[in-house]
Formats: structure tokens, C-alpha cells, sequence
């Protein structure tokens, strides 16, 4: 987990705050994309197989607040905490 797993799967989440999109580069495979919020709950759950751009407000309707990102593939999880301005 953390960066070593960043290199391995060769994945990019920027940027980190964000007002609403965020991209998702380096995607090659089948990927689950998983967003918690800070009290755990799971409120996006989205299935993606190429670079992606997510709008979390205005496509998931997130508001402002830290978040935590998990990306599954091949096997391996990556999270990253991400913040909604």
C-alpha cells in the first residue's frame, strides 16, 4: 500500500484538493474505484477501464470534506485521501 503500490500499478490522482473533478491517469486495466467519507461510509462506488475524469460534486454529489479514495486492480488496493473544497 501507499507509494510503493502508486509505482506498481502506475496510477496518478491529481489534484489533491480539489473544488470537484479529479483525474485518475494510468489506467490500463479493469479498476474499482471506492470513496468513503471520513465516518467510513461508502458513497461512491464506480467501475472504470481507462484514464477517467470524475466529477465528485457534481457528478456524486460529494460536499466539501476530506475523503478516503481506494483504487482496486490486479489484485492490489492504492488508497489515497482526497479533500473536496
Amino acid at each position: 500500500m501507499g507509494l510503493k503500490d502508486d509505482k506498481v500499478l502506475n496510477l496518478r490522482v491529481h489534484p489533491i484538493p480539489t473544488r470537484d473533478r479529479i483525474y485518475i491517469s494510468g489506467i490500463q486495466n479493469d479498476n474499482q474505484i471506492e470513496v468513503f467519507s471520513i465516518d467510513s461510509r461508502k458513497v461512491v462506488q464506480h467501475r472504470v477501464t481507462e484514464e477517467v475524469s470524475l466529477g465528485l460534486n457534481s457528478d456524486f454529489g460529494l460536499s466539501s470534506g476530506i475523503y478516503l479514495m481506494r483504487l482496486e486492480s490486479q489484485g492490489k488496493s492504492l488508497n489515497k485521501k482526497i479533500m473536496v473544497e
